[in-house]
């Protein structure tokens, strides 16, 4: 392995978690790009070390962010494992480092044009705008082989070493469950025990459109039909649809920004009941306010959410299969959500074939390390059969929770945080999986604050946000 060194000055700072503050050190990193040509170049690569207030410290915990095409440098720990253990941020090469591999091309096409974004022209364009910008790479000599999954976790085992610490515990959230998988497949004596929320098998990086469906069949066995005016969540989203005008005042609506939103928004349970909501209104009262809404959000949030160039480079790298018709598989029905913002990715900005990994890690493997996986049963992105059916059987040291009503990442950790806290910090100290603080809480369809609300409420704002989108 190529010798890593610091770079500047080690900064210390501190930040505040609960009331209470603990110290930071960041370090920066020299790390050779390519590992295997000691001449490639220097990637810089920021670590943050959360420092715990214990004499005695356990195993450090690592923390390996969603994504991809996300920072992992973000995430504040819950002080209950601040109490135990030192919490470590990598920056992730291709986000954090001094090689960002962001693209206005890309960024701009993911938008669509004129208001269809799954159109053939839309396609296309974003074909162009990503074969333009991975011309671009080569031009300037960064090579998207030294930007994969397994070079992460080869930054993460060398980060480890470098910090002295023997044995990490891992704590990894959706694509960075891959990312712990993966460090798992390639170190597995530098690990003492990894959590994985919302777990992402491979394969997984592609959402079905009838994983989707599934979803929403169990939102609508959760309903009782006097909350929804005696229409399923199913039948006001196809009516919705099929009886969907060409604009909501003098704007165009666009359904398939409508739902990839709605796919987007249906990651938190709170935000998912909105959407169905919305769908509701449109379908009962002919009110396509919130719709519209859903839609104008797609404009000014979707494109800012990644760093694009390392979202399809990750993804394809890991799971593109070229035997794959991506857009006969994912073609969406006209009156169902579906899973649009995969059919965008997949079959527009997927050029990268040649960057694959190695074969092996395009599979499941065997692994033994100690594992705890947690999973919502309304999770639209990583749903947990998945990680059951695949990982499971060859993770004999592996036990999995699947909590009922909830959804992704922001669901598990954030809607009943002390129960969370509890299980992680516990399974870390004991191996014990408690889940005894979970209360059970239902999925409540009934909303205070809608989109349809907030559309006309807003209406001068809205305005203007559709005028100069």
């Amino acid at each position: 392995m190529a010798k890593s060194y610091y770079s500047g000055e080690v900064k210390e700072s501190s930040i505040k978690i609960e009331k209470e503050r603990f110290k930071v050190t960041k370090i920066t990193f020299s790390i050779k790009s390519n590992r295997n040509d000691s001449i490639s170049a220097d990637l810089f690569l920021p670590v943050h070390i959360i420092h715990t207030k214990s004499t005695n410290p356990k195993e450090p915990i690592f923390w390996f962010a969603g994504g991809p095409g996300i920072s992992n440098l973000n995430f504040k720990p819950p002080k209950i494992l601040l109490e135990n253990h030192d919490v470590v941020l990598t920056g992730y090469r291709g986000i954090d480092g001094s090689v960002i591999l962001k693209s206005k091309g890309i960024k701009k096409a993911i938008k669509g044009i004129n208001d269809s974004l799954l159109s053939e022209e839309s396609i296309e364009n974003l074909q162009n705008a990503t074969k333009k910008y991975i011309n671009g790479l080569k031009e300037k000599n960064i090579d998207l082989k030294d930007f994969t999954i397994i070079d992460v976790v080869d930054d993460f085992e060398e980060v480890r070493k470098l910090l002295g610490y023997e044995k990490i515990n891992l704590l990894s959230a959706s694509y960075g469950t891959r990312c712990a998988l993966f460090f798992g497949y390639k170190y597995p004596n530098s690990i003492n025990k990894s959590i994985m929320i919302g777990v992402n098998p491979p394969g997984h990086f592609v959402w079905w459109p009838v994983k989707t469906q599934e979803i929403i069949k169990k939102y609508d066995s959760l309903c009782n039909l006097k909350d929804t005016d005696n229409l399923t969540i199913e039948e006001s989203i196809e009516l919705s649809f099929k009886n969907m005008p060409k604009k909501w005042t003098f704007f165009k609506l666009d359904s398939e920004k409508i739902k990839a939103t709605s796919f987007v928004l249906m990651y938190r349970k709170p935000s998912a009941i909105m959407v169905f909501d919305s769908f509701r209104k449109a379908a009962e009262k002919g009110d396509y306010s919130g719709l519209y809404l859903m839609q104008l959000a797609y404009d000014y949030l979707v494109p800012k959410m990644f760093t694009w160039g390392d979202l399809f480079n990750k993804g394809a790298s890991a799971d593109f299969d070229k035997s794959l018709n991506y857009s006969n598989l994912l073609k969406p029905d006209t009156l169902k959500i579906g899973a649009p913002l995969s059919l965008l990715i997949w079959s527009g900005g997927l050029q990268w074939e040649s960057v694959l990994i190695e074969e092996e890690y395009r599979k499941v493997q065997y692994s033994e390390v100690q594992t705890l996986m947690i999973g919502g049963n309304l999770d639209v992105s990583t749903p947990p059969e998945y990680a059951a059916e695949k990982l499971l059987p060859q993770m004999p040291n592996t036990k999995q929770v699947i909590l009922k009503e909830m959804s992704h990442v922001d669901d598990i950790m954030g809607l009943q945080k002390e129960a969370f806290n509890n299980l992680v910090s516990k399974y870390y100290l004991t191996g014990e999986i408690d889940t005894t603080m979970y209360k059970y809480d239902s999925v409540k369809f009934k909303t205070t604050v809608s989109f349809n609300w907030i559309a006309k409420i807003l209406y001068p704002i809205v305005l203007i946000m559709s005028w100069f989108k």
